[in-house]
């Protein structure tokens, strides 16, 4: 999962499909209700106090791209870019609103007043796809990637549900100055990264 919290480094649906991909990852797909809350869960460890992060939406991997379906009703012309069958849907009342917004973020603004349909927190919608926002991206799991040290990260308390999550920690033994990231020109601090098994794919968080 990909998270980068300054405004400057927000970037459009097409951009974010491009970094992850670069990194061997795809933007995220959901196949159900259990990875949709394994995501809410990740988050709102990351709102806890001094983390960071803050208001700013996450683009997923679901979009309406116009081929393939000529007809049928709004919602069901979205699909997701990974070429998964997936259709768990989560959507904000009165989502998708279509029309020009093709693209699907997932909400997160902690602080902002409830709508409609309750506060903006990661219910979905769709958006126009030039905008700029976060992101996140799942990744296949890989044999020892980067060498990763078990540390805990997200407490699992008596009686979760999700007892094959996995948290390890990778962190670089050389850590090297900032660089600018090709895909979207700003400037990135020395990587952390850290992965969560789910079922069978990696999710993870860089920062």
């Amino acid at each position: 999962m990909a998270y980068f919290h300054e405004l400057s480094s927000r970037v459009s649906f097409q951009e974010a499909r491009l970094a992850c991909e670069s990194e061997g990852g795809v933007l995220l797909s959901l196949e159900n209700e259990a990875e949709q809350k394994l995501i809410e869960s990740m988050l709102q460890n990351l709102t806890k106090p001094g983390t960071g992060i803050s208001d700013g939406d996450f683009w997923i991997g679901l979009w309406r791209n116009g081929d393939g379906q000529t007809s049928g009703a709004c919602p069901d012309l979205y699909q997701w870019s990974d070429g998964s069958s997936s259709q768990y849907r989560n959507w904000y009342t009165d989502e998708p609103s279509c029309g020009s917004e093709k693209c699907v973020v997932m909400y997160h603004q902690p602080t902002a007043n409830p709508g409609l349909g309750g506060p903006y927190l990661y219910q979905w919608n769709d958006d126009r796809c030039n905008m700029k926002h976060n992101y996140i991206c799942k990744y296949e799991p890989e044999i020892n990637p980067t060498a990763p040290v078990e540390k805990p990260y997200i407490t699992i308390q008596p009686g979760d549900t999700h007892e094959n999550v996995v948290v390890t920690e990778a962190v670089k033994e050389e850590q090297k100055p900032a660089q600018t990231s090709p895909h979207c020109g700003f400037q990135r601090a020395p990587e952390r990264k850290v992965a969560w098994k789910y079922n069978n794919s990696l999710i993870w968080f860089q920062k």
